[in-house]
């Protein structure tokens, strides 16, 4: 995944929605079993399509949902996270050493809910709200039963239904943000989420993956 994608998906989406209130964050990869591998920017791919595109694409939808919040408050972002949760090695955050897929894959849906914890105070003076979720374990999904051989739950009954909707639309979160859920409850992500000087130091690396991106192209 490039950069110049995450953007042409953006202008797509501004082109296609003059009003912008849910941002569903879905997208993602899951390959436990395999090798590293990398995006075409040189990230390794969980890290590239797991943490960083959503947090690129949020940013550059921002002033889309902030514009309709003022009508429709407020917008909303969901992060679409996972309870396979592993710190970040941020001497080694592409984990070029001692590759593990299941740990890369852990690593960055911990990036992403710290991410969502961070965005979420940096957007809600723009009446945008940002949570993120654990939709269900090991739903049934090409990426579940490519990865791990066999699914335990239907994905009508998480990420592709209750979980998400009820976060994106129930009227009692309406105010809620920055804030992980195990499907419908609140929970606390592991231990490094919950430390304000490590989430910085990943948005300064994300800032600094994104401005490389951004050169590249």
């Amino acid at each position: 995944m490039r950069g110049l994608e995450v953007r042409t998906l953006a202008e797509a989406t501004l082109a296609a929605a003059p009003r912008l209130g849910i941002l569903l964050n879905n997208a993602g990869v899951g390959d436990p079993p395999g090798p590293r591998r990398e995006s075409t920017d040189g990230h390794e791919l969980h890290f590239a399509v797991n943490t960083l595109a959503p947090v690129v694409l949020t940013r550059l939808l921002a002033k889309r949902l902030a514009e309709t919040a003022r009508t429709t408050q407020p917008a909303r972002v969901v992060m679409v996270a996972s309870v396979a949760q592993a710190p970040i090695d941020f001497e080694d955050p592409m984990l070029t050493q001692g590759y593990d897929g299941m740990r890369a894959y852990a690593q960055s849906k911990l990036g992403l809910i710290m991410a969502t914890i961070e965005l979420a105070a940096e957007f809600k003076p723009l009446g945008i709200t940002v949570n993120a979720l654990h939709p269900g374990t090991l739903l049934d999904t090409k990426m579940v039963r490519e990865g791990f051989g066999r699914a335990l739950g239907s994905a009508d009954t998480g990420a592709e239904a209750e979980a998400e909707e009820h976060l994106a639309t129930a009227p009692s979160l309406a105010e809620v943000t920055g804030v992980y859920f195990d499907q419908m409850k609140r929970a606390l992500p592991e231990a490094q989420a919950q430390d304000a000087g490590s989430r910085q130091r990943l948005m300064a690396l994300l800032d600094q993956l994104a401005d490389a991106k951004s050169s590249a192209d």
